[in-house]
């Protein structure tokens, strides 16, 4: 385990973090979403939540290993958007996915 110094600077400044949640708004309303991720409904994660065959492998897999529920995997699409959104990326990735997945509650 690494021990952490309290005098390590973090590795995003508070200001480039802000950037980053803006351009992850502006990329929602260039979609046309109407609603943060987490508020999505059922039609709204399908529309806006593609997925690219490696990640639908992906996920289909921790579906059936993690034993995940509809509404589990909802919520690893919503979270996985957001990623993605704050990586100014159009599409939801294999590592999005994967990281998503890390913040699961078990």
């Amino acid at each position: 385990m690494n021990e952490t110094n309290i005098n390590d600077k973090p590795s995003v400044d508070s200001k480039s973090l802000h950037e980053k949640v803006i351009e992850a708004f502006k990329m929602q309303i260039l979609r046309g979403q109407n609603e943060l991720n987490g508020k999505l409904n059922d039609k709204q994660v399908n529309k806006f939540c593609t997925l690219d065959e490696e990640s639908t492998a992906i996920l289909h897999r921790a579906t059936n290993s993690f034993n995940l529920s509809f509404r589990s995997i909802n919520k690893v699409l919503k979270v996985a958007r957001t990623i993605a959104d704050l990586e100014s990326s159009v599409n939801i990735k294999k590592h999005h996915i994967l990281e998503s997945l890390n913040y699961r509650r078990r």
